[in-house]
């Protein structure tokens, strides 16, 4: 019961210090962004190689990046948004490969 009692307060301990992320970086992932690829081939290194960078750009965006020694917040509001970016980038592909596949198997 007791080793119980001390996970659960880890987890509060946790979620506490995970929550002293600065005010200003938390406002700044809120803001939205967009952008589109359908005019990419995905087919092509050089598209694939597009798409990710597009996705980067946006994150930089996104966080406000437009310098070379942005903000604390600015910075960790681009780590955390370009790593989602890249798993969104991941299953584009992803999806793009296995429809790709399934049409091919098709015909």
């Amino acid at each position: 019961m007791k080793t119980r009692t001390f996970a659960l307060a880890a987890i509060g301990a946790a979620i506490m210090s995970a929550s002293a992320v600065p005010a200003m970086a938390a406002d700044e992932q809120k803001k939205g962004s967009s952008m589109t690829y359908a005019d990419l081939d995905l087919d092509t290194s050089a598209g694939r190689a597009e798409l990710s960078q597009r996705f980067d750009q946006a994150a930089r965006e996104k966080c406000g990046v437009t310098s070379d020694k942005p903000k604390s917040s600015a910075k960790y509001c681009y780590k955390t948004t370009s790593q989602q970016y890249r798993y969104y980038v991941a299953d584009i592909l992803r999806d793009h490969d296995k429809k790709k596949a399934e049409g091919l198997a098709l015909r």
